[in-house]
C-alpha cells in the first residue's frame, strides 16, 4: 500500500487557522501548543515538524498576512500616477486585504501588537517586531507624501507625523471594524479617511 501523501503547504495553513482560533478567543499568551494541535486535529509531535514555537507560528501567520496585503497593495501602486492614487491605492489595500481575512486573524494583530508595545515576549519579537512594521510602513508613506510636495501637490508638512497618524488611524478603524464588523464600511471609510486627509494637505492655488 502506497504511504499517504501528505500536502504539507495545506497542512502548516490548517496549523496556522487552528492557532489564531485559539489564540482569539485565549489570546497569546495563554494558548499552548497542545490546544493548537488540538484544534488543528493533529498531534503535538506533527506541530514540531512545521514550528518550532507557538510564537513561530503567530508570527508566520502574521507575516503570511502581511505579504497578501503587499501583494494587493504591488499591484494598486503600479496602477497609481500620482501620489493621491497612491496613498489611496495604500488605503485600499489596507482595506481590501483586512477585508478578505477571517476576524481570528485580525484579533491576532491586535494581540501581536499588543505584546509588541509590552516587548517582554523576546521570542515573539525576534520572529515578527511589529516596531519595524511600522518603520517600514511609515518610510513607504513618507516617501509617497514627500513626492507630493516636490510635486506641488502636497503643502509643507511634516511627512513623518502625518504618516504615522495615518497608520494610527487605520490601526483604530481595524479595531472598530474588529468590534463591530456590521457598523464598519471598511471601504467606505477607507474613502473617507482618504478625502479627509486631502483636506488637511493638499496646496492651496491662488485661482
Amino acid at each position: 500500500m502506497a504511504p499517504k501523501i501528505i500536502d504539507r503547504e495545506a497542512r502548516r495553513k490548517e496549523i496556522l487557522m487552528a492557532a489564531m482560533k485559539v489564540s482569539a478567543a485565549k489570546g497569546i499568551k495563554n494558548v499552548k501548543i497542545d490546544e493548537i494541535a488540538e484544534a488543528a486535529g493533529v498531534g503535538k509531535g506533527t506541530i514540531y515538524e512545521y514550528f518550532s514555537s507557538k510564537e513561530e507560528i503567530f508570527g508566520a501567520s502574521i507575516v503570511e498576512f502581511l505579504q497578501h496585503m503587499e501583494k494587493i497593495m504591488a499591484q494598486k501602486m503600479f496602477r497609481a500616477v500620482t501620489p493621491q492614487d497612491k496613498i489611496r491605492a495604500m488605503l485600499h489595500s489596507w482595506e481590501e486585504a483586512c477585508k478578505n481575512e477571517d476576524n481570528d486573524l485580525v484579533a491576532l494583530m491586535i494581540d501581536v501588537w499588543a505584546e509588541g508595545i509590552r516587548r517582554d515576549n523576546k521570542e515573539l519579537l525576534k520572529i515578527f517586531n511589529m516596531k519595524k512594521v511600522y518603520e517600514r510602513y511609515r518610510e513607504m508613506v513618507s516617501a509617497i507624501l514627500k513626492e507630493g510636495i516636490n510635486q506641488g501637490v502636497f503643502r509643507q508638512i511634516d511627512v513623518i507625523t502625518v504618516a504615522g497618524l495615518l497608520l494610527a488611524t487605520f490601526d483604530g478603524i481595524m479595531i472598530q471594524w474588529l468590534l463591530d464588523s456590521e457598523n464598519t464600511d471598511l471601504k467606505k471609510t477607507a474613502d473617507v479617511l482618504y478625502e479627509t486627509l486631502m483636506l488637511g494637505i493638499i496646496a492651496k492655488t491662488d485661482n
